[in-house]
């Protein structure tokens, strides 16, 4: 999955460069800007995910910036800081476009949570949704068609997962015979169920064997048992 990117817009050096810092450490790619004609510059070559904009810039207010920038692109995020922390001036953030408004000075902590509250939401849309009735596999660029059995073994590695699944447990999950089938059956529909999900990024979905114990997944996915239910 590629690295969230966020612009800052904060004209005081210290509080943009320690706040830049921060927000690296999380994991972000994070740039730093002074005023709003660095960051149109820069926009003007790549969108970020989330701008992160302080209200008393030279020029150009936050509220502003913001208000323009969500009428050009809805769906980008924003939050807004500002010294200024009256209810009037909450509403004026929120009603320029502003996801979330952190009133100066905040908690770094409260910071990190914001991000990871407005990326989990589109986290969540990324997330893997199995649909059993159709037998169908669904991500963000399409559809992976599945057997009904492949379908079962994801299912039973979804509910499980972190955790590894024995293969005798797998194997009656999918309806193989126990006294009948072999190990190999089952690694048989492995391997063909890898190839169906090359389609999608490891990071997202991964089968990995601990050998002479059985399978496990790397993440679960959302399972739809029946039309739009859990």
């Amino acid at each position: 999955m590629s690295v969230r990117v966020i612009y800052i817009c904060e004209d005081d050096p210290h509080l943009g460069s320690a706040t830049q810092q921060l927000i690296k450490d999380e994991g972000y790619d994070c740039l730093l800007f002074n005023d709003a004609e660095e960051l149109d510059a820069q926009c003007d070559q790549q969108l970020p995910d989330l701008l992160l904009l302080d209200n008393e810039l030279p020029g150009e207010k936050g509220f502003e910036i913001a208000q323009r920038y969500r009428q050009a692109v809805p769906s980008i995020r924003i939050i807004m800081m500002s010294v200024l922390r009256q209810p009037h001036h909450l509403s004026q953030g929120y009603a320029s476009g502003a996801m979330l408004y952190l009133p100066k000075p905040f908690e770094p902590e409260a910071l990190i949570a914001c991000l990871h509250g407005l990326f989990n939401d589109h986290e969540q849309q990324l997330r893997l949704t199995l649909k059993m009735e159709t037998h169908q596999l669904q991500h963000a660029k399409g559809v992976i068609d599945l057997t009904a059995t492949e379908a079962k073994l994801l299912c039973c590695l979804s509910i499980r997962s972190p955790n590894v699944v024995e293969y005798f447990e797998i194997m009656e999950a999918v309806g193989l015979d126990l006294e009948h089938s072999k190990k190999t059956s089952l690694e048989v529909i492995i391997s063909r169920l890898r190839r169906k999900l090359a389609a999608v990024d490891k990071s997202l979905i991964t089968i990995s064997n601990k050998q002479s114990v059985g399978y496990s997944i790397s993440e679960p996915l959302h399972v739809m048992r029946g039309m739009g239910s859990n």
